[in-house]
């Protein structure tokens, strides 16, 4: 392990880590931002927020995406980042997951109009 470390592998990994990572956020940020009604349509489908907060959390959701997306591709406050990352993906699981258990299949729209299911 002291060899891997030493020899800097993890420090590359780490590297393209934050990079796909970033991108993939900052991507499905930015397809989400093309279409902001329609996420916010499909947070409705998950029936686990008010419908009077659905256009509200689209909007914080695209943001955070973007915001945390462009900050790991710019290496900036990437231990901030990258919780605030793990958080985003959390939430995206959970919100799927009791989904799943309530047998509510929904579209997770997550590249916006791309790749829609």
């Amino acid at each position: 392990m002291d060899d891997l470390i030493s020899s800097g592998v993890l420090g590359y990994v780490a590297l393209y880590t934050r990079l796909i990572v970033g991108t993939i956020l900052f991507v499905a940020g930015l397809a989400k931002a093309k279409a902001i009604p329609d996420f916010a349509v499909t947070i409705q489908e998950f029936r686990l927020l008010p419908i009077r907060f659905t256009k509200g959390a689209a909007s914080l959701i695209v943001t955070a995406e973007l915001l945390i997306g462009w900050m790991l591709l710019m290496g900036l406050f990437t231990q901030l980042a990258a919780i605030g990352g793990a958080l985003l993906f959390a939430v995206f699981a959970i919100a799927i997951g009791v989904n799943l258990a309530r047998h509510n299949i929904v579209r997770c729209n997550c590249f916006g109009p791309y790749f829609g299911r």
